[in-house]
């Protein structure tokens, strides 16, 4: 049991150890689209547009968009991010319109 456990540790912390080297190197898998195509690294952004964005539900971020008015820079910024991961149709359709 014991043995199988530090295999279990030993495997985890390898996987760990070859994606922090792959980050430092600017290395990393890229990410599939639902028609077959892919996204180079420098078309993705993990990071958030704006703090809390990821919490916020499509009336939130629509109202927030309505009262503050966002640039064109940070509405192109929101458009990625929601285009790789959440997809909300209503609030592309409103970033479409914006921009």
């Amino acid at each position: 049991m014991k043995l199988l456990k530090l295999l279990a540790v030993g495997a985890a912390v390898g996987v760990i150890v070859i994606a922090f080297r792959d980050l430092d190197q600017g290395r990393s898998t890229a990410r599939a689209l639902p028609g077959g195509g892919s996204l180079d690294d420098d078309d993705v952004d993990e990071t958030e547009p704006m703090l809390g964005y990821d919490g916020m539900d499509v009336g939130a971020l629509l109202d927030w968009f309505d009262q503050t008015a966002p640039d064109r820079a940070l509405l192109e910024r929101i458009r990625r991010y929601e285009m790789t991961h959440l997809a909300r149709e209503a609030v592309l359709g409103a970033l479409d319109d914006r921009l």
